[in-house]
C-alpha cells in the first residue's frame, strides 16, 4: 500500500506540471541518457548521464543534468577500470 501511495503522489505531481512549450499537463521524465564519464579513465559508463523530460502531447523534450548533480562516475562503476 505504501508503494501505491508513492506512485499516486508522483502521478498527481506530474499531472500538475505543465509543458513549457504547449502548456499541456503531464510534463516530466520520459527517459534517461546513459554514459556518465568515469572519474579515473574518462570513458563512458552505464550510469545515467542526464534525464530527459518530455511532453505527452507535443513531443517537446529537454535534456537536463542529473538531479543529484553528479558529474563523474566512481571508478568502481566503470567496466574498463574493473576489467
Amino acid at each position: 500500500m505504501h508503494v501505491i501511495g508513492e506512485l499516486a503522489t508522483k502521478l498527481s505531481d506530474r499531472l500538475k506540471t505543465k509543458c513549457p512549450c504547449c502548456n499541456n499537463p503531464g510534463w516530466g521524465e520520459v527517459k534517461y541518457e546513459k554514459g556518465l564519464i568515469c572519474g579515473c579513465c574518462g570513458l563512458e559508463t552505464e550510469l545515467v548521464k542526464s534525464e530527459i523530460f518530455g511532453c505527452v502531447k507535443c513531443a517537446y523534450e529537454e535534456n537536463r543534468k542529473r538531479a543529484d548533480g553528479k558529474k563523474e562516475a566512481d571508478p568502481v562503476n566503470c567496466q574498463y577500470c574493473n576489467s
